[in-house]
Parts: structure tokens; C-alpha cells; sequence
């Protein structure tokens, strides 16, 4: 794997030979310490552009106030951003300590400033996504500020940091840096006894368990509420138990000290198999790889045996502790979404959708009678500014029913619906199970007056089975068909993106039997629309 590039600019000097800046994953660079120029740059090849601003350097620069600094360095980020498409990661420290008298009737006027400064980040967020506050100052607080800086640096090497304080920085920010660009986990699986409420449900009954106001029982309710903010992130949330199924339900039914209700559980594996057969069902059922799956267990020997069988699904080694449970759970940085869109927020409901749409077609004797009675309504729409982040999001997040697997950030995605080059559809669809919202997406590009060539298309897996996959092609195909247009389409493999073959195979039959397509493990081919006879925007 290529390394990630990174740039550094900061007010102090980085001790940049210091083996705690050397990792795997990333090349790093350092601009001399305050100068800023470099943010004038256009058209930089980075993934990461770190800017580390420490509080106490402005106060040393007589020539400059702190405001007219940060209004400068604001007008720099905006241009930077603006001609730029890496990741902006902005921190801004403070290294002194005040005593609490200091604020005894109002807060300090460079506590102001910074609280201000982080609000316009964020501001500036909802236009630039790809710039992000990385608040080490709340680590460097947990440890002390003492032990993260060193005043004799300062004088002696222009240096802020403790060597401490340095290790924790570099280990905080490579985290981060490694998880913005790694897929999403996205189904938390649960215990229960001992995890989700103290005591065993079918021993104790659902009334007796250690779960309430008092000791342990404030502890659980805790964790559970932390639950809540993880699903209401947009992550899924499963209950894999050894359990009677009756038992754990009537927990959740009948328990009045109980935060989950039923509802908020996208599926129950209760039963006495071993757990990792239960994931693996479970994976199976959501139609998700087992590298999106987190499993919480309170007991070793679970998740021991999971870890094993299952080496791609992220185990949490919990401590006995109940107590640390809820920040360590909402602290997780796997679980943790940087650019939430309002498709998170529904995903329970539109798994759940899923779930009793399955439930269906397996019951169902007739396949083609399901589909006609599913009432679906699809609905296309130019790929356009108000859909980029939706669109950004979907190439990071959709691996299985992915063309080419390229990902794009929004401001490549901005890129591409302003280039007279490009076009793009975005698509939605409703059926009777509920509104799935937007589940496809198809870029192309104009390679010469007659070909275009398909950058990516994408089905959100969660949706298939509708044939909608067929349906979006043949509304592609159809629209240049009447432009008398042909389209270069690419697959490329990967280990999770395999049952294309299958569609490619159902897709172009009769071209592949006519031996005008060849499918290999990577293909390339161009598809001439008039001499194709596609009868799959016909399904609906």
C-alpha cells in the first residue's frame, strides 16, 4: 500500500527528526515553523495538510495580534481549500496553565478566542468537509498539561511539546489520520447478560436484574445510553446472546429501567450456538462483511473465540470495570463517523425494512410476482451539488456492489460535477417495505464525441435483490442510447466486490454468448448501446 503524504505547519518547531514522527502508513514533510506560505500553494499532491497553531507563539510575535494572525490564517484555509482537495486538519493548543481563581467571574478573554476560533472551524466545515478540529487538548488534559509540555523546550529548541506530550500527539493523530480513510464499521454486537444490564436474565428473571439508579445498576443504564448515541450515529446495533430468545425479550419489553427498546435492535441471534456462527448468519442476513462488524462481551473466553474464528471483526478487550465502559465505548474511534449525513440516522429503519423485505422473498413461491407486487418506485436525478456529500459518502461506504471501488472525497466530487467533461445520476427508490433513500450512484466521463466511460457505479448492498441493479444500468444505457453515445464499462476485482460477476454475467447474456464480451477476473470492454437489446429498464 502507497504511503499517504502529509505536510506539517506549525507556529513551533516539530523536532521533525524525533523516531516518533516515522510510521508505515504515512510520508511526512515539515515547513519551516511559522510560515504559512505554503497554504498560498494550488493544486498540491497531499492527503494531509496538518496545521498545528500553538497559542502561546502568537504571544511572542509583538508585531501581530492574535486576532488580526487568525484572520489572516483563515483567508489562507479558505483559498487553500478552495483549490485544494486534501484533508485539513487544524489544532489549536494552549501549553499554560492558569489558576482557577482566573475565572472566578469570567471566563479569559484567550479562552473566548479559542472557543470562537473552533466555532468558525466548524462553520467552515459545512462548506469545506474535507477540514477537521483535531482536539488533542482534551488528551493532553487527561494526563496533564505538566506532562505534555515543556517550557525548557521552548527555550532551548523552540519546541512546545514534552517528549511525552509529542508521543501522545503522533500516536492521537496517526489514529485518526489511519481511520478517516478506512471503511466504516457498521453493526455494534451486543451481550446481554453481564454486558447489556447485570445478572442473568434466566436465573434472576427480567424484574431482578442489576439495572437501575443505585451502584452497578447506574453503571449499565450508562452503557445503554452510550449505546444509543452509537446507533444514533448510524450504526446498527445486533444482539448476539446465549440466551431463551422469550427471556431477553421480556427485558426489553417488560423492563422499566431498560434504555433499548426493541426497536432499536436491527436483528436478535438469541440461542445457544456459539457466537461466531451467530456473526457469520448475521453477516449473511444484512448482506455486510464481517470487517463491519464490533463484537462487546463482558466474558474473555467469547470473545477469545471470536477473535480466533473471526479475525476481520473488531473484539473490544472490555474490563471487568463497568464503570470505564461508557467512555471507552463512545470514545471508540472505530465506531466514531466524521462526516455524518442525514442517511445515518435512518439506517436502523431502512435494515429493518430490509429485514422483513427477505423475510418475504424467501416465502414467496413467485419471484417475478414478489417483485411486481413490491410497488417500487425508483427515481433518478442529475448528480448535482445537492447530492455531493451523499455521493462522496456512498463511494467510501459501498464495497460489494461497487464497479470499480474508487473512492472519492467531496471535493473531488465537486470537482467532477463542474467539469463539462462528466456526467452523473443519482438514484432513490420506495416500495411498499418504506423509503430506502438514495441507494445508487453512476459517474461517466467523455473520452471522445462517441464514448463515454463509466467511473463508478454503485448499489447500496442493503437494497439488492429488487433487480434495481438491472433497472439503473438500463436507465444509464437508454439515456445514451438516444444520444447515440457508447459507454466503456471497467470492473475492477476485489475480495468484496465479487458477486459482480454474477450480475455482469445475468446483464450481458446474450452479448457473452455471442462472444462480444469476454469476463475476466479485471475487464474492460465497450458496450456499443445499438447493438444491445436490454430490456431491464422494463422491470418496473
Amino acid at each position: 500500500m502507497l504511503s499517504k503524504k502529509i505536510f506539517f505547519l506549525s507556529t513551533s518547531y516539530l523536532l521533525d527528526k524525533n523516531k516518533l514522527w516515522k510510521n508505515k502508513n504515512f510520508e511526512i514533510e515539515f515547513g519551516n515553523y511559522f510560515d504559512f506560505s505554503f497554504l498560498t500553494k494550488k493544486k498540491v499532491k497531499l492527503d494531509f495538510l496538518v496545521l498545528l497553531i500553538f497559542y502561546d507563539d502568537l504571544l511572542n510575535k509583538s508585531n501581530t495580534s492574535t486576532n488580526s494572525f487568525f484572520s489572516n490564517i483563515f483567508k489562507l484555509v479558505e483559498s487553500f481549500l478552495e483549490n485544494n482537495n486534501c484533508r485539513l486538519i487544524i489544532t489549536i493548543l494552549d501549553s499554560q496553565f492558569l489558576s482557577p481563581l482566573h475565572d472566578l467571574k469570567d471566563s479569559q478573554s484567550k479562552e473566548k478566542l479559542i472557543l470562537s476560533l473552533k466555532r468558525k472551524i466548524f462553520k467552515l466545515s459545512n462548506s469545506f468537509p474535507n477540514i477537521f478540529y483535531f482536539d488533542v487538548q482534551k488528551e493532553f488534559s487527561y494526563f496533564g498539561l505538566k506532562k505534555c509540555f515543556d517550557i525548557r523546550n521552548w527555550y532551548f529548541f523552540k519546541f512546545r511539546f514534552s517528549l511525552f506530550g509529542l508521543e501522545i500527539y503522533t500516536k492521537k493523530l496517526f489514529e485518526f489520520l489511519n481511520r478517516i480513510d478506512s471503511y466504516d464499521k457498521k453493526v455494534l454486537v451486543l451481550d446481554c447478560d453481564n454486558t447489556l444490564w447485570g445478572g442473568i436474565v434466566g436465573q434472576n428473571g427480567y424484574k431482578n436484574l442489576e439495572l437501575g439508579t443505585d451502584g452497578l445498576g447506574q453503571a449499565f443504564i450508562d452503557f445503554q445510553k452510550t449505546v444509543l448515541e452509537v446507533k444514533n450515529r448510524g450504526i446498527l446495533l445486533s444482539i448476539c446472546s446465549k440466551n431463551e430468545l422469550k427471556d431477553v425479550q421480556n427485558v426489553f419489553k417488560k423492563n422499566q429501567n431498560m434504555i433499548l427498546k426493541l426497536n432499536d435492535i436491527i436483528e436478535f441471534k438469541v440461542n445457544w450456538k456459539n457466537k461466531y456462527s451467530n456473526i457469520i448468519e448475521l453477516s449473511q442476513d444484512l448482506n455486510l462483511n464481517l470487517d463491519s462488524f464490533v463484537f462487546w462481551d463482558d466474558n474473555p473466553l467469547e470473545r477469545e473465540e471470536v477473535r480466533f474464528k473471526l479475525p476481520k471483526v473488531q473484539v473490544i478487550d472490555v474490563p471487568q470495570e463497568v464503570e470505564k465502559w461508557p467512555s471507552m465505548l463512545r470514545n471508540n474511534i472505530s465506531l466514531i463517523k466524521f462526516n455524518k449525513s442525514s442517511e445515518d440516522s435512518k439506517k436502523t429503519k431502512q435494515y429493518q425494512a430490509r429485514r422483513n423485505f427477505k423475510k418475504e422473498k424467501e416465502s414467496s413461491s413467485d419471484i417475478k410476482k414478489f417483485i411486481k407486487d413490491l410497488r417500487i418506485k425508483p427515481k433518478v436525478a442529475k448528480l448535482s451539488d445537492k447530492f455531493i456529500h451523499r455521493a462522496s459518502q456512498m463511494t467510501i461506504k459501498t464495497n460489494q456492489f461497487n464497479f470499480r471501488t474508487q473512492k472519492y472525497t467531496v471535493d473531488e466530487m465537486k470537482d467532477f460535477v463542474k467539469s463539462n467533461k462528466t456526467i452523473g445520476f443519482i438514484a432513490s427508490i420506495k416500495d411498499k417495505f418504506g423509503d430506502h433513500g438514495t441507494v445508487g450512484l453512476a459517474m461517466l466521463e467523455k473520452i471522445n464525441n462517441q464514448d463515454f466511460f463509466l467511473k463508478n457505479y454503485l448499489i447500496s448492498c442493503r437494497i439488492l435483490g429488487r433487480k434495481f441493479e438491472f433497472w439503473f444500468l438500463g436507465y444509464i444505457f437508454n439515456f445514451f442510447l438516444i444520444k447515440k453515445k457508447n459507454i466503456i464499462i471497467e470492473h475492477l476485482r476485489t475480495d468484496k466486490n465479487i458477486l459482480l460477476k454474477d450480475f455482469f454475467l445475468n446483464f450481458f447474456k446474450k452479448s457473452i454468448e455471442k462472444k462480444r464480451i469476454n469476463l475476466n477476473e479485471n475487464f474492460c470492454f465497450k458496450v456499443k448501446l445499438g447493438e444491445l437489446n436490454n430490456k431491464y429498464d422494463k422491470i418496473y
